[in-house]
């Protein structure tokens, strides 16, 4: 399940990467200077709606992916996250200072940071559980294919927890570039929780700064590098299956998985209305709203198979594999008591306390449960 449901996303999301590319290159030749709202999102209902564009990007995000996958883990993954994610990292700060010195600092700060214990409710805690459970890319087999590639004499815990400490980072950074241009901005403040916003609103907004076109040209390059160190994550684990378990060659699986994922991933391509009988065809329909293609599978992943498979993973940890398997992979040798205690702690969270919630955030995405605000 883990195997499909990345073979799923990537096949759906490298479409929606691929738009990164078109609008950094229109942010770095000035295209939105002086453009209002509008015509905005007129240009991209344009964009989606042009077939030949959203076939291109789709393949040059899925070419990439491709290309880095099967150079392998140490000259593939490795060095290009060696060169990817520094810069990602610098880029987040540069645009987090920028965007703090010349939107609404205050109001980010203070609805970040302002705690208010009465906000503290079932709905948010479910909501943060499920956005962490998303963004460490749990129950889809990526952690678990990256985990398998660490030294013997690493130490586990220490590993999981810098990759936590890492992901809360650059959430927070992120939220700096983000929320005091959503704060300062009526019509932001209004479409944040649309993904069009990403592509219609902020671009006006930005190019109106200082140097904005190259505000802009950088913002989606941000957003670019972020996307690919998802896609690699994703085409990893198909492509690990395929060589551990197979007993393929890792440059001809990448190639062949991608393509075939490439391939699978046209129709979300061409759903968003460049194709009219493929856009008006609903596979589901949830609630009484018919799904599209791409959008069948975004709901199908994020709501059923990634929680299925953390719940899967954690019930198959906790009660499945030997406790001597557990204590020889996750306490170092001679370890010390403190050592033994965190494992201990681990286990009892592992066999009871996350599937519970696990469980939970299940039946709150599906609408079952619905904690009060």
């Amino acid at each position: 399940m883990g195997i499909l449901t990345g073979f799923l996303i990537l096949s759906f999301y490298s479409v929606v990467a691929g738009w990164t590319l078109e609008y950094a290159i229109r942010g770095f030749s000035g295209s939105f200077k002086g453009m209002d709202l509008a015509t905005s999102q007129a240009l991209f209902s344009a964009f989606t709606e042009n077939p030949y564009k959203q076939v291109f990007y789709f393949a040059i995000f899925a070419l990439i992916t491709v290309v880095i996958i099967s150079r392998g883990v140490t000259r593939g993954i490795e060095a290009i996250n060696k060169v990817l994610l520094p810069v990602l990292f610098a880029l987040v700060v540069g645009l987090g200072i920028y965007s703090l010195k010349n939107f609404d600092a205050v109001s980010t700060f203070r609805f970040l940071f302002a705690w208010d214990l009465s906000k503290v409710t079932p709905h948010s805690a479910l909501e943060a559980l499920g956005q962490a459970f998303f963004s460490l890319s749990l129950g889809m087999g990526a952690i678990l294919t990256y985990g398998s590639y660490m030294r013997k004499e690493r130490n586990i815990f220490v590993g999981a927890g810098q990759v936590a400490l890492a992901d809360s980072a650059i959430a927070f950074l992120a939220c700096m570039v983000m929320y005091p241009i959503i704060f300062s901005n009526v019509q932001a403040a209004e479409d944040f929780q649309s993904l069009s916003m990403l592509f219609t609103t902020l671009p006006v907004i930005l190019a109106e700064l200082p140097f904005g076109s190259q505000v802009v040209g950088l913002f989606y390059t941000l957003v670019a590098l972020a996307a690919i160190t998802s896609t690699i994550s994703l085409l990893e684990v198909i492509t690990a299956y395929w060589v551990d378990e197979r007993g393929w060659n890792r440059k001809k699986t990448a190639w062949v998985m991608g393509g075939v994922v490439f391939l699978f991933g046209i129709p979300s391509a061409l759903c968003q209305g460049s194709v009219k009988w493929l856009s008006s065809i609903h596979l589901i329909t949830v609630d009484g709203e018919g799904k599209t293609w791409m959008q069948t599978f975004e709901y199908l992943t994020a709501n059923w198979f990634l929680p299925l498979g953390g719940l899967a993973i954690a019930l198959f940890t906790g009660w499945y594999v030997l406790e001597s398997a557990l204590r020889d992979q996750l306490i170092p040798r001679g370890g010390s008591a403190a050592a033994v205690g965190f494992y201990r702690v681990w286990r009892w969270l592992i066999r009871y306390l996350s599937p519970i919630l696990i469980f939970l955030v299940m039946l709150y995405i599906l609408g079952i449960l619905s904690p009060s605000e």
